[in-house]
């Protein structure tokens, strides 16, 4: 009786989850207790409507046939929900020579990890199909081709290749390609041209396999279109007849592989790797069995030599029909021939336009595993006020208790030493913007570099109101970003260690792909208010980020983060344009080096900030109005013990610090960004003027001051209004400059 009680309720709820909208779920779940929303969302996660519409892509254990192997990093990249993309071999056993096809196959690699995928190259040798090359498997692959022991694998050929016992290795073909990916879980395929119908293929019935792989192996083909030596026309009606969906990305016309016009009218159109990912995702669902093919233009750049390759080819097909060659012996005919007429055109122009389906097969593969992960229909998600970007990691101090080290010089001999190891939390600029940011509930996402390693897991976990959003399809080789301090017995720093490399990860093309929604929103319609950068990522996309934000007119904060990084911002716009030409950034807020970095960077002079106050503020107000202008239109200056500076062209204000008593200082690590997140937030999302919104900013300095952690954890929104600064502001003197 009482087990069918416990069932009665059990299936009861779960209709009752199943029955809620996700808005109904949202505001019934928080007048929960905190327990009740723990037991709801582990329930949820598998009742809900989002969730049961998208289970089929959620990450699973794969199951491996005994014919296969996968790379350790493709396998992980796959069971964790992380964008692949598959890339075949014919190209670098056969396609290229041999001097060029291993800087294509890393090219190709590199490419698609830039978009933010992981790159699975495909190839056969020792009677497995492997799935995604290890260091000297491609080295291997090439030297054997190179040698005249390699041959190429389609569909029919795939038996024989595993149970070859001469030596032979691989190079899998579009369909042999897209049938090792699809056993690997792997639904985005980048290629050069794909097979189909060879030109008097009406007669002689060659017709390439790839096109019945196409229409029964549930891949995604990026391609330039049909190889050129092919019928593009009735390629096209072929795969009409066995229903695989086609479409031309950005354009109307079937791309010609070498031309981007072929005059015949593609299928279907899409102008973006998002539009293509919802595309293949709507095709997976409606037929789960079946493939689809994307054709890629290629670059104009190559277009004046994909002209004379063209006519080449015209050329060489009708040398091939005045000399009777016929069936399979057409193809190599026609490729050797348009080899002998263009010389390395054709070679270049091949390389050019694969590498561009790589790099879209990477982004849609990453707009691919956002859909899956958070769902197609966000109408109901919460929109970010706020994009924060840049640079997250663990900060860790070692506190050596032996009082005789003094400096680094008492560090002898090289032994072990006494001392206390803390890990003190998150840190990074941009990451203790983004906590004061969730601390103080504003919606907000954080584009960074993690992975799934302890620091990563620790830092996610540390403060999941952070909207993250990190890179996807990092090697395991990479690591979170860590920082090390080694102080003395008196709290002095001795040095430090900054493992950062993973920063540089942060691509402008990571970026691109989240500002890429608000370039065809209606103004009036984007909830985006600011976009907040510190200086982590490199300067070029710190540069492509700015001109993107100019472009839809988002106003950018730059927070230069120390002394060695600050300058990228200078790198970023140092050109030949007039200044007035460069996109402007909106807020700067540099510390006193900061600022004689940037200024000397800038211009070759010293600003000299060493000056008394009164002088020093003079200097910076007319070098902020002179010579920095072009840089940023607000400066705020961080000045430690004395306060902050703000000038812009209208307005300037000096504050003195709220802390007189150094005594009541804990750490001075954080304030900075504390009060940089808070004037941001007053500013940007709650339009307060900049002398209210600075001195809200102060506030949340002195608690960040007072606090064990660079973020104070008393932070939150009811301490930022009129009245509760009313009192407070008496604290601090503010100069009108």
């Amino acid at each position: 009786r009482n087990c069918s009680c416990f069932f009665f309720f059990f299936f009861f709820f779960i209709f009752f989850f199943i029955s809620l909208s996700d808005k109904q779920w949202c505001r019934w779940v928080q007048r929960m207790p905190v327990v009740g929303q723990v037991f709801s969302r582990a329930l949820f996660r598998v009742t809900s409507p989002a969730f049961l519409g998208r289970r089929q892509f959620s990450p699973r254990p794969l199951h491996i046939p005994a014919f296969a192997h996968v790379a350790d990093e493709v396998l992980d990249a796959v069971e964790t929900g992380r964008p692949v993309v598959a890339l075949e071999s014919t190209l670098l056993t056969h396609g290229l020579p041999s001097d060029r096809a291993l800087t294509t196959g890393r090219a190709l690699e590199k490419t698609v990890r830039e978009a933010g995928a992981v790159p699975a190259t495909i190839a056969i040798f020792g009677g497995k199909i492997h799935i995604g090359l290890k260091d000297g498997e491609m080295d291997h692959l090439i030297d054997c081709a190179s040698h005249g022991v390699a041959r190429k694998a389609s569909l029919r050929d795939l038996p024989f290749a595993l149970t070859d016992t001469k030596g032979f290795v691989y190079g899998t073909t579009v369909a042999a390609t897209a049938f090792a990916a699809h056993q690997a879980g792997i639904s985005v395929f980048a290629t050069g041209g794909i097979g189909g119908v060879h030109r008097g293929g009406e007669t002689s019935l060659d017709i390439s396999s790839d096109l019945m792989a196409l229409a029964n192996i549930p891949v995604a083909v990026v391609s330039a279109g049909v190889k050129s030596i092919l019928d593009i026309r009735r390629t096209l009606e072929v795969l009409e007849t066995m229903g695989v969906t086609v479409a031309s990305v950005g354009t109307d016309e079937f791309p010609a592989f070498f031309t981007r016009c072929s005059g015949v009218i593609s299928p279907g159109r899409v102008d973006s790797p998002e539009e293509a990912a919802h595309l293949l995702l709507s095709s997976l669902q409606l037929r789960p069995h079946a493939g689809l093919l994307f054709a890629l233009p290629i670059p104009e750049v190559m277009e004046a030599q994909g002209e004379l390759i063209s006519k080449a080819i015209e050329i060489s097909f009708q040398e091939a029909t005045k000399a009777n060659v016929t069936g399979a012996d057409v193809t190599p005919f026609m490729l050797e021939r348009v080899r002998q007429l263009t010389g390395d055109s054709s070679l270049e122009a091949n390389i050019q336009l694969v590498l561009n389906n790589a790099r879209f097969a990477g982004q849609m593969a990453v707009q691919l595993m956002q859909i899956r992960c958070w769902g197609a229909d966000q109408s109901d998600a919460v929109k970010p006020q706020v994009l924060v970007i840049g640079g997250s990691n663990v900060d860790t101090v070692i506190r050596l208790q032996t009082p005789d080290i003094r400096s680094t010089k008492d560090i002898f001999p090289p032994a072990s030493y006494a001392g206390t190891v803390e890990v003190l939390g998150g840190g990074g600029v941009a990451r203790n913007v983004a906590e004061v940011l969730g601390r103080l509930h504003v919606p907000h996402a954080f584009l960074t570099a993690t992975v799934e390693d302890a620091g990563g897991r620790h830092l996610h976990e540390a403060c999941p109101f952070i909207q993250w959003i990190p890179v996807t399809g990092l090697p395991r080789s990479v690591r979170t970003a860590n920082y090390v301090g080694i102080l003395n017995a008196a709290g002095e720093l001795l040095f430090g260690v900054a493992d950062m490399d993973i920063h540089r990860r942060i691509t402008p093309e990571f970026v691109e792909a989240h500002l890429k929604p608000y370039r065809r929103m209606p103004h009036d319609q984007s909830q985006l208010r600011v976009v907040c950068m510190d200086a982590n990522p490199s300067a070029e996309t710190i540069k492509r980020t700015i001109e993107m934000c100019h472009g839809i007119g988002i106003p950018v904060w730059f927070e230069p983060t120390d002394f060695h990084k600050c300058t990228k911002i200078v790198d970023a716009f140092v050109s030949k344009e007039d200044d007035s030409r460069r996109p402007q950034i909106s807020v700067i807020s540099p510390n006193l080096t900061e600022l004689e970095a940037i200024y000397y960077h800038y211009t070759g002079d010293n600003l000299g900030v060493s000056a008394a106050s009164e002088e020093r503020f003079s200097l910076i107000r007319s070098a902020v109005r002179g010579p920095l202008k072009p840089l940023a239109k607000n400066w705020l200056i961080k000045m430690g013990s004395e306060g902050v500076l703000f000038v812009n062209q209208e307005e300037a204000y000096a504050f003195s610090s709220p802390v007189k008593d150094p005594k009541v200082i804990f750490s001075v690590s954080g304030a900075g960004d504390s009060c940089a997140g808070v004037v941001l937030y007053l500013r940007f999302v709650q339009n307060w003027p900049w002398k209210m919104s600075i001195l809200g900013g102060l506030r949340a300095a002195e608690l960040s001051l007072t606090s064990k952690n660079t973020v104070s954890d008393q932070l939150k929104p009811d301490l930022f209004s009129i009245s509760e600064l009313e009192d407070w502001i008496e604290k601090v003197d503010v100069i009108t400059l």
